[in-house]
């Protein structure tokens, strides 16, 4: 039911007011009715935005701002599991497998993870094509996640995009290369 048919149901048995169309109290109750709409539609869309499981736009922004950059470059679902995981990570969560947690949240899922407890060291290979900014968030990242004790060494292995465009190498070129996108991301030539 809208507003207005809401207002003139409930002022109708009182009997104060002609209500009838054509009337200035039923312009002012279209008025009202009107703002009351647009109040509540903005009510809804706050209160949608408020939870990560229903958020779309400014709630998800915000979140990823407070944590580190707004992650444009995924999908909306993606960005929600990302900011899920990242909600789960707690200050006594520090074993291997929620470590692998965090990393999801921040995006990176293809990696290698070597640990050196013996030196209070960890070294993380991330597989994949990333830009520089991408590569330093990510880093910073890692760093701000870990304890202070532990020293930690990020590498990215992989192909630069820009280094297959800088090179000028063309389709026919890869193609006879017989790689798969894997094999590409890690400069591994197949067989």
């Amino acid at each position: 039911m809208d507003t207005l048919t809401s207002i003139s149901q409930k002022l109708a048995p009182l009997n104060l007011y002609d209500i009838s169309e054509g009337k200035n109290i039923y312009y002012e109750i279209c008025a009202y009715s009107c703002a009351l709409d647009r109040h509540k539609e903005n009510l809804e869309r706050v209160l949608k935005e408020c939870f990560i499981s229903s958020a779309e736009t400014y709630g998800i922004e915000n979140r990823e701002k407070v944590i580190g950059s707004v992650r444009s470059d995924y999908s909306t679902e993606d960005r929600r599991k990302m900011l899920i995981i990242r909600k789960t990570f707690g200050d006594n969560d520090f074993t291997k497998s929620k470590f692998q947690n965090f990393l999801s949240s921040i995006g990176v899922y293809n990696y290698d993870v070597l640990e050196m407890p013996w030196e209070s060291e960890m070294n993380i290979c991330i597989d994949g094509s990333y830009n520089r900014d991408d590569k330093a968030w990510i880093i910073k990242e890692i760093k701000l996640a870990l304890p202070a004790h532990l020293n930690c060494n990020v590498y990215f292995s992989g192909i630069e995009w820009a280094d297959i465009d800088s090179k000028n190498l063309t389709y026919s070129l890869m193609d006879n290369y017989d790689y798969t996108w894997s094999q590409i991301n890690r400069l591994e030539k197949k067989g």
